[in-house]
């Protein structure tokens, strides 16, 4: 687990970086040329897969869960669009009913089916649905904070794309550095007390980004908040996987495995789609006349930037403090 949580720190905090070094170097006409970046990689991909990943022994009678991902895909299609439409008027209210309504449905599925690709049942574990919830939590605080870090030091302060990508850097380097070393201590002792004092590091290095924006000082204030950032998902990563494969039993593993890979790509959508209509209305609160994220040289753009900034990381914040409470109860019942 942490061999593989270090792997994938390394390729996320990579891509903002290169991406970074690509804008600075061509100009913003390299944009598009950031998406294609992902084509050539994903036929590597593709290819180690065909060449080196042996077949799966079949299962007698297992199906794909059409229906489920169908539903699924639809519900969380329809909720992101509702959420992101919020502060646009329109159609957002009938998009979150509809999407509510295939959640529903999606639940009917996966309780009527006989291959659900989502068993309720897994859920009776109170470890692997608090394990779950942290993952929803804590990734989705992550994911706000990544998406409008960019902007803000861009936009707001100044910083140029490849400046603005270091604040990836810590992340990689201290998850690539610790992370099967947590991994190995979680084992001693339990995975619970790594995701409790890791979700609390976490929460202090957005607490110190909150505090500190004002000052819009980069390279002195927050590149070492999120050097705490980096050590806390460094001391949760490994430990939260191992958590949801131990509150499984051992057949279940793929698909305890699987629904916690999808819990955090939710996160990330739906945090970002339901925070941004939040930092649009801080960001006009504090005297704003532009746009949140545009480059401006209107009066008062980068304070106004700072404060709906800073009002995220406040979010942030309590979402990784109620984490480190969700870790808690990651707990097994012997542990209790």
């Amino acid at each position: 687990m942490g061999i593989w949580a270090s792997a994938t720190a390394v390729t996320t905090a990579a891509g903002p970086i290169i991406g970074g070094l690509t804008l600075t170097i061509g100009g913003p006409e390299m944009w598009r040329w950031i998406f294609a970046i992902n084509l050539p990689l994903g036929a590597l991909a593709l290819f180690l897969l065909y060449r080196h990943l042996s077949d799966d022994p079949a299962k007698e009678n297992a199906r794909v869960d059409i229906p489920g991902a169908l539903t699924a895909t639809a519900a969380l299609l329809a909720i992101a669009w509702g959420l992101t439409s919020l502060d646009h008027g329109g159609n957002a209210t009938m998009w979150l009913i509809g999407g509510a309504v295939m959640l529903v449905i999606f639940l009917w599925t996966q309780k009527r089916g006989d291959h659900p690709m989502m068993p309720l049942t897994l859920f009776a574990s109170r470890p692997f649905s608090a394990a779950n919830a942290l993952t929803f939590t804590l990734y989705s605080a992550l994911s706000m904070m990544f998406f409008f870090m960019p902007m803000t030091f861009i936009a707001g302060w100044g910083l140029s794309e490849i400046a603005a990508s270091a604040a990836f850097a810590p992340m990689s380097v201290f998850i690539s550095l610790l992370s099967a070393r947590a991994g190995k201590l979680a084992d001693r002792i339990g995975p619970a007390p790594l995701l409790i004092g890791g979700s609390m590091v976490v929460a202090t290095g957005y607490a110190a980004m909150a505090i500190l924006a004002q000052y819009q000082n980069f390279w002195g204030h927050i590149l070492p908040a999120m050097c705490l950032v980096g050590l806390g998902m460094a001391a949760v990563v490994a430990p939260l996987s191992t958590s949801i494969m131990a509150a499984v039993d051992e057949t279940r593993s793929g698909t305890a495995s699987g629904i916690n890979n999808a819990v955090t790509r939710m996160a990330g959508l739906i945090s970002v789609a339901a925070v941004g209509g939040f930092v649009a209305a801080l960001y006009a609160g504090a005297g704003g006349t532009a746009s949140f994220g545009i480059e401006s040289d209107t009066a008062g753009h980068g304070a106004a930037m700072t404060t709906a900034f800073t009002g995220l990381a406040w979010i942030a914040t309590t979402l990784a403090v109620i984490s480190a409470g969700l870790g808690w109860l990651t707990r097994s019942v012997n542990e209790n």
